[in-house]
């Protein structure tokens, strides 16, 4: 395969490859795709304009942070799948965070928002 069409095939697989999620601004839960646990809700979400679902901050206790020395890795609270990653001081929030959540590590469930109380 041509170099810049394996290129272009990866970064729109990588940035691009759920569209449905991506553009999902509906009240709902967003979960954890490998367990269903409830991670994040739609009044937190945020465009962000990176590919990625962005959003100011997560569920109460359902993410656990993995610090390294140059990154914040996001993972389920309840079965450890990686979610995506954390950055400080990128956010438009006064915590000024920015989680940016694989698409393909979340699915979204339309209805209450209330449900994942922050």
């Amino acid at each position: 395969m041509d170099r810049s069409l394996l290129f272009l095939n990866q970064f729109k697989n990588f940035n691009f490859s759920k569209a449905h999620i991506n553009s999902q601004f509906s009240a709902g839960i967003y979960a954890c795709k490998t367990c269903s646990y409830p991670v994040y809700v739609s009044t937190k979400r945020f465009q962000s304009f990176c590919g990625w679902p962005s959003f100011t901050t997560s569920i109460e206790k359902a993410v656990t942070y993995t610090f390294s020395d140059t990154i914040i890795e996001a993972s389920c609270g309840h079965c450890s799948s990686h979610l995506g990653f954390v950055f400080k001081g990128e956010g438009p929030n006064a915590k000024d965070t920015w989680h940016c959540i694989d698409p393909d590590s979340i699915t979204f469930v339309i209805g209450d928002s209330s449900l994942g109380k922050i």
